[in-house]
């Protein structure tokens, strides 16, 4: 792998590709999509989608004494996240190999093909729109349920991955209850019908969230065809909670 690293507002940063990372720094620490409420200043926070985990950094700067569990099925990926946490010293975070699924096991996983430059932010257990057999490769990866990790309170459930947000919200169903607050980001996907906006809604209101959508940076009403929508942001707080 061909790792560059890179220095920004007193955070060190390596990654793989240039404009992915670019793409994810302008997302996560300027516009700022992951933050939407006040949490506690001793938060748990769970990262479902860590990818190199710029989302962690932003998280631990924000909050630095949150404690963070973070999820990361791709090896490759999950090579530069340890470095990035190595790289500032990060603690109080845990690190798990694995992919989020509704059963333990291996699950197929579709990757990027090139090794030195990939774009790796798209990886997922589902087949995406921009899948290409000449550019994707299946590898297959752990698998664990996120219900067992949430035992307690939880102040933020971050989900970006790829397509698997229903089922995996559908399996800590039992367990949702201890989470205040998410920040989930949906991919619709016209190639598979099992992630449904409308019912990820209904999930989390079943369990008093009140939830706003938002299209880059916008509150947006639900869409008529969400399979058609790549990138949405759901936010939910527990109606007893409050937004900042």
């Amino acid at each position: 792998m061909r790792v560059s690293t890179i220095t920004r507002d007193g955070l060190t940063f390596s990654y793989l590709n240039k404009e992915e990372f670019e793409f994810l720094y302008r997302d996560i620490f300027i516009q700022k999509v992951y933050e939407y409420t006040l949490l506690p200043s001793s938060p748990l926070i769970i990262d479902c989608g860590a990818h190199t985990g710029l989302s962690v950094l932003y998280f631990k700067k924000l909050y630095p004494k949150a404690k963070v569990i973070a999820f990361e099925p791709n090896p490759r990926t999950y090579q530069i996240l340890e470095r990035n946490m190595k790289n500032n010293f990060v603690t109080n975070v845990t690190l798990v190999k694995a992919a989020l699924a509704p059963r333990k096991g291996p699950l197929d996983f579709y990757i990027s093909r090139d090794a030195a430059h990939p774009w790796s932010a798209a990886d997922s257990a589902v087949k995406g729109k921009w899948y290409d057999p000449n550019s994707c490769m299946k590898i297959q990866v752990p698998a664990v349920t996120l219900s067992s990790y949430i035992t307690g309170r939880v102040d933020l459930l971050k989900m970006d991955i790829e397509g698997y947000e229903e089922r995996v919200l559908r399996e800590i169903e039992k367990t949702l209850d201890y989470v205040r607050a998410v920040v989930l980001e949906f991919h619709g996907n016209p190639v598979s019908r099992y992630n449904s906006l409308k019912k990820i809604l209904t999930i989390l209101s079943r369990h008093q969230f009140h939830t706003e959508i938002k299209k880059d940076g916008n509150v947006v009403t639900l869409p008529h065809d969400d399979s058609l929508y790549y990138r949405l942001y759901v936010y939910g707080v527990q109606s007893t909670h409050h937004t900042s």
